[in-house]
């Protein structure tokens, strides 16, 4: 488990990536979504959000 600073800054980060992705049109998916939740949290590690982002998404190493 990650301490709550990490956790409080995590979930900032990933706030103001997400409104950045609003403001160019795009929203993001309930899979995506419930990814970073997992990551903010310390339940995921950052490679594995990735690898899972990649995944959905086709993208090869």
């Amino acid at each position: 488990m990650i301490d709550k600073e990490t956790q409080r800054r995590r979930q900032e980060n990933l706030g103001l990536a997400i409104a950045s992705g609003k403001l160019e049109g795009n929203s993001p998916s309930k899979e995506f979504l419930y990814d970073a939740n997992q990551y903010a949290n310390g339940l995921i590690s950052s490679n594995e959000f990735v690898a899972r982002m990649r995944s959905r998404y086709g993208v090869m190493d």
